[in-house]
């Protein structure tokens, strides 16, 4: 009969592989996360700075076309911002989705533990029974001497 070719270690190798990848992933979504709020605070902080112009600016001479101009540019800063805070909702929505991912396998791992150590201490119990008959066996078959 040909020998099979299944890996009785592949799935006992399988998980600490996936959790691994689960936490690389993780980290990732959280550099992502943290790189989106970058971004947020610079466009936030572009727009205050242009606001800032525009109102030193209007102190002065009024130049029509270029209060348009940078109110326009100030309107595509916010939104920007707009944009940014839904990008960042989405990271943050995928970082707590990794996270219960990874939560859940690990959660997982320690119940199969714990399903191991229960079917070990069954397999103990039903041993048991048959330890004893043995051991009666055994005593009946020498007798015990007085000594």
């Amino acid at each position: 009969m040909p020998k099979s070719r299944c890996n009785p270690q592949a799935p006992l190798e399988h998980a600490p592989r996936v959790e691994r990848q689960l936490a690389l992933e993780l980290a990732r979504l959280h550099q992502q996360l943290q790189t989106e709020r970058e971004k947020l605070y610079n466009y936030m902080r572009r727009r205050a700075q242009q606001q800032a112009s525009l109102a030193r600016e209007s102190q002065g001479t009024l130049d029509l076309d270029h209060i348009r101009r940078r109110q326009r540019h100030i309107n595509v800063l916010a939104d920007a911002v707009h944009r940014q805070k839904l990008a960042i909702a989405a990271a943050a929505q995928a970082v707590n989705g990794k996270r219960e991912e990874l939560a859940a396998m690990k959660r997982d791992k320690t119940l199969d533990r714990l399903r191991g150590r229960r079917a070990q201490e069954h397999r103990r119990e039903m041993a048991r029974p048959g330890r004893n008959i043995a051991d009666e066996v055994a005593v009946s078959r020498h007798p015990h001497r007085p000594g």
